[in-house]
């Protein structure tokens, strides 16, 4: 789950109360310094609690703000291991249907030509491709 920050304007420390269905959650707000317009902040991975801010419309978007939010690298998939929608690792035989493939499924530069950059980029993505070797 991604690790999210709120923050809240013109409080130094309060604690809010949220419902989620019939779940009562307590968002503590803490550090803010009112006199330095500093505001006050929640950070918390708790997939419950951010549930419980975001769904609150009287709160978030209004008082509480979402200052920004970093995805769990474990919930990542690791670069060029997963099969993208279009052209598959297993579709792919000759040179050009690799040069296609990182343009398809990585955004390389359509104007790329040379054997070398397109062996460093599979290699830069980690991509194998069962049908196809370079030698």
């Amino acid at each position: 789950m991604a690790t999210k920050k709120y923050i809240m304007h013109n409080v130094a420390n309060t604690r809010v109360p949220l419902a989620l269905g019939d779940l009562k959650v307590n968002a503590e707000f803490k550090n803010g310094n009112i006199q330095n317009r500093i505001p006050a902040s929640l950070i918390t991975s708790d997939p419950v609690v951010q549930m419980a801010i975001e769904s609150n419309k009287n709160y978030f978007g209004r008082l509480i703000l979402l200052e920004w939010s970093h995805p769990d690298p474990s919930d990542e998939k690791p670069r060029g291991t997963a099969e993208p929608a279009g052209m598959k690792l297993e579709d792919v035989k000759s040179i050009d249907d690799v040069k296609a493939y990182l343009i398809q499924n990585h955004g390389v530069a359509r104007n790329i030509s040379s054997v070398d950059t397109i062996k460093a980029k599979v290699a830069e993505f980690g991509l194998v491709f069962p049908n196809f070797s370079f030698e």
